[in-house]
């Protein structure tokens, strides 16, 4: 592993951390201490991933993130802005900069290790993501976030649909809702379950019912995460992460 690693951020101790660890983890790691720097420095040694604060003096990371993706050089580089910025507003400022994740400090820089391993060493093929939900504004909006994130999506309004779709197109993951008509989602999931063609695919149920009961009920019927609404879009980006993740340990195991 000698992927190149450039951080962006006016902070010592915050890069002096990253460095030791990324460092540590096989990365060969690059810093720049502004925007300005950090663009020049893309265009010179095209790394493999940028880790960029938002908030730095001379230019911020929006800013040197719209640079980086306006340049052919750079433009396919993976951005991921890590910063301490809680302000409403900031993670979709982020996305129409061009980044594509969005992290807050503090961070684990285990996690983060880890995290920037998924990214750089996925598989060239997409993982197929199946969203279920007869809402469309609730499946336009993880559409969009997902396939941003390298996703390839299909989507169903109902449980009948979905079924059909999942016979010619098996997915790599699911994100079904609970309350919809005809078949609801805890039906979905025990019959996606009780199918050995179907049971290892990983399913996380959506839902507005938040209550402990519900969420038992969601687990008895195979889920393998409940997330409630109304959600956090990076949770959620989390939690499909973390669960193919576990399938591809899973799958490692067996071999």
């Amino acid at each position: 592993m000698n992927e190149k690693i450039l951080v962006v951020d006016d902070e010592e101790n915050i890069v002096d951390l990253i460095n030791a660890t990324l460092s540590a983890g096989g990365y060969y790691v690059i810093t720049a201490s502004d925007g300005k720097d950090g663009l020049e420095k893309a265009v010179k040694e095209r790394p493999d991933l940028i880790l960029m604060d938002v908030r730095m003096p001379v230019m911020d990371g929006f800013t040197a993130c719209k640079n980086i993706r306006a340049n052919p050089v750079t433009a396919k580089i993976p951005v991921i802005f890590l910063t301490a910025s809680t302000q409403k507003g900031a993670n979709e400022n982020a996305q129409k900069s061009g980044a594509d994740h969005f992290l807050t400090k503090p961070f684990d820089p285990i996690e983060l290790t880890e995290f920037i391993d998924t990214i750089l060493h996925k598989p060239l093929v997409k993982n197929k993501l199946l969203i279920i939900d007869d809402d469309p504004s609730i499946r336009e909006a993880v559409k969009i976030y997902f396939e941003h994130s390298g996703f390839e999506i299909i989507t169903a309004a109902n449980s009948d649909e979905a079924m059909k779709t999942i016979h010619y197109t098996p997915p790599a993951i699911i994100i079904s809702d609970i309350l919809m008509p005809g078949i609801d989602g805890y039906q979905l999931c025990k019959k996606l379950k009780d199918s050995a063609e179907t049971e290892n695919i990983p399913l996380i149920l959506l839902t507005s019912r938040s209550n402990a009961m519900d969420e038992l009920k969601g687990f008895e019927s195979g889920a393998d995460s409940y997330v409630a609404k109304p959600f956090d879009l990076q949770y959620l980006g989390e939690e499909v992460n973390r669960l193919l993740k576990k399938e591809l340990l899973k799958n490692d195991k067996t071999k």
